[in-house]
Parts: C-alpha cells; sequence; structure tokens
C-alpha cells in the first residue's frame, strides 16, 4: 500500500505461510501483492538447521497444502508453479492490480537454501557458546 504502481513481493516457505499470513487484510483491502510460498511440505529449516546440529532430524511433514486453492477460498488469486518455468511465466506476466496472488511454487525438500546453512551455523555458534 506504501508502494502505489510498483510489484511488491512476500516471499515464504510454506511454514511460515501457515503460521502468519496477511492473505485476507490483503484481500480485504484489494492489495496487489504477489506471495510466492516456497512449498516442499515440511518445515525444512527446522529440518536441514536441526541436521546440520545435531546430525539427525525427525520429518517435520507439513502435509499437502494447496496453496492456490487456499488463495481462492479467502478470494485472492491463486495458481500453482510445479518448476522453475512455470514460475517464470507467471511472474513474467502483469502483475496483480486489484488484489493478492499466491504463487504455490513447489520446490524439492532436499534442496537446501544458503538461509538455512547461514541459520544452522549461527545456532550452533549460540549453542556451544552456552555451555
Amino acid at each position: 500500500m506504501g508502494s502505489p504502481g510498483q510489484r511488491v513481493f512476500a516471499l515464504t516457505g510454506d511454514g511460515g505461510f501457515l503460521m502468519v499470513n496477511e492473505l485476507t487484510t490483503a484481500v480485504t483491502e484489494k492489495v496487489p501483492v504477489t506471495y510466492v510460498v516456497f512449498n516442499d511440505s515440511r518445515l525444512n529449516m527446522v529440518h536441514h538447521g536441526q541436521q546440520g546440529i545435531y546430525g539427525r532430524t525427525r520429518e517435520f511433514h507439513t502435509g499437502n497444502v494447496d496453496f492456490a486453492a487456499y488463495a481462492k477460498s479467502c478470494g485472492a488469486r491463486g495458481v500453482v508453479a510445479k518448476n522453475g518455468h512455470q514460475l517464470q511465466d507467471i511472474l513474467s506476466a502483469d502483475p496483480p492490480t486489484d488484489g493478492p496472488l499466491v504463487i504455490d511454487a513447489r520446490i524439492d525438500p532436499m534442496v537446501r537454501v544458503p538461509a538455512a546453512v547461514d541459520r544452522a551455523g549461527g545456532l550452533r555458534a549460540t549453542l556451544q557458546g552456552a555451555h
């Protein structure tokens, strides 16, 4: 709302989107934000963080949530991107102007993002310093 005429993105993992999101507010206020939900059907940052710190982890599966369907149920536009080419096509299209768009970007849960690596290192250092 503070950047009229500019495309605004909210990038989040599926676990984060399930915990906290302002989608219904964006629908009510007709905010043209584009949410990109990186959907690997688990709390991947927690999974890889625990694997990196403890050498083992639980699965942390969140279920197979269809975020495009969820978006539609809230009154937003929702689409699924099953690969990088589909995501690129969606992002190349005209941005929303009358409300939010939720892109359910399906990703491989075994791929670690650099932020997860840095997070695990920071947690490990904190835990070692606490002893």
